[in-house]
């Protein structure tokens, strides 16, 4: 699943803090059709969820998918706190200038728990989030658009830190800055391969695993993208163009733009520059 092409639905976000919030109902049983983070803030509780149950304390983060039965109780001597948000999304693609949704109800590529070194990142995201979505000013469901997607952001690379492989992450991190100070020229595998001390094919898997996207691929769309902006400043032709890029046979380049994009660089430029 492409995490860019991801378009996000608030249906709502809620919390419990207080003794209040538990004492004429301690455990809540329910199966939704939407998705759901839940944080534990404080206090004390259990969850279970996918045939597994949970001792709840700070910092755990539950990923509750559509339609799976879960049960939340809380202790009443240490009430449990927590924030959550309820969620759709859908897949968005744009090319050739039509729009394409697609909904077919997959998961996020998350655990189902996972357990924070460093929490307080995803806690104010999250709590702001929350705080956002209860006060209501003008324009609050955009902005808590946006926040659920810097939460998602905080929660994928906080894992990514906690992962074994971290160090490895950290060289396809290395091969991306190297592509962009070389998005004028050719760049092979084993050049790659030899700059972070992999071998070819385990960089190639890693680095499709990491971005989505095989390094070509990558590297294709990167010049892609730039050649976009050269053309809209619109004071190079297109054969300057596919030159400043590293591409040697104009027409080669004209194909792969249109691939990517759906329509020839002349076409993108009738409509999207004015003169």
């Amino acid at each position: 699943m492409n995490k860019n092409n991801l378009y996000f639905h608030i249906h709502y976000c809620n919390h419990r803090e207080t003794y209040e919030d538990w004492k004429y109902k301690r455990k809540i049983t329910r199966k939704i059709k939407h998705h759901e983070l839940f944080l534990v803030t404080a206090g004390k509780g259990c969850i279970t969820t996918e045939n597994k149950k949970y001792s709840l304390k700070q910092g755990m983060l539950f990923y509750l998918k559509p339609n799976i039965l879960h049960c939340i109780e809380s202790d009443l001597s240490e009430p449990l706190n927590f924030l959550s948000v309820h969620f759709s999304f859908v897949h968005v693609n744009f090319y050739d200038d039509k729009w394409d949704l697609t909904t077919e109800n997959k998961a996020l590529e998350l655990p189902p728990m996972q357990e924070f070194k460093n929490y307080y990142p995803v806690f104010y995201t999250f709590k702001k989030l929350v705080e956002t979505w209860s006060i209501k000013l003008p324009a609050y469901e955009f902005l808590c658009k946006t926040m659920l997607q810097k939460l998602l952001f905080e929660i994928y690379d906080n894992l990514k830190r906690q992962n074994t492989n971290y160090s490895t992450t950290l060289k396809v991190e290395k091969i991306i800055k190297y592509l962009h100070e070389n998005i004028n020229r050719s760049v092979t595998l084993k050049e790659l391969s030899e700059l972070v001390s992999l071998s070819p094919s385990y960089l190639s898997r890693t680095f499709k695993d990491t971005t989505g996207y095989s390094i070509i691929e990558f590297f294709n769309k990167m010049k892609i993208d730039k050649a976009e902006a050269l053309i809209i400043v619109g004071d190079k032709k297109i054969k300057e163009i596919s030159e400043s890029l590293g591409f040697k046979d104009e027409f080669y380049f004209s194909r792969l733009f249109k691939k990517i994009e759906g329509i020839s660089p002349k076409e993108f430029y009738s409509k999207n520059v004015h003169g």
